[in-house]
């Protein structure tokens, strides 16, 4: 099960990214995600978004949005500094807090 501090990681790291206000070289992959450091290894078993979509790596949530319009340009970083990017990632920060909600009650 998660912890208190990985929700919170995660939810910070997705405000972050909603915001444009990242650390450093901050992004959407696996090394910045308090989950994926925990699950990946696993192909995501015991992850909540895992245990909530039935799919590994994000699947079926707003994150594919991201990756979609990611891999459409050509995996140009320049992608995070756009407008499109922001409203998409909020998204995904909107159906993690909903999730954490379900999950943790809080």
């Amino acid at each position: 099960m998660a912890t208190k501090r990985q929700w919170d990681s995660v939810i910070n790291h997705w405000t972050r990214l909603s915001t444009g206000k990242t650390r450093g070289d901050e992004s959407i992959g696996t090394d910045d995600c308090a989950f994926c450091g925990r699950y990946y290894k696993l192909r995501c078993d015991g992850c909540p978004i895992s245990a909530k979509t039935g799919m590994s790596e994000c699947m079926d949530t707003p994150y594919d949005d991201i990756l979609l319009e990611y891999e459409r340009r050509n995996f140009s970083t320049e992608f995070f500094d756009t407008a499109l990017f922001r409203r998409l990632a909020k998204k995904e920060l909107e159906f993690l807090k909903k999730l954490r909600k379900e999950v943790r009650g809080d």
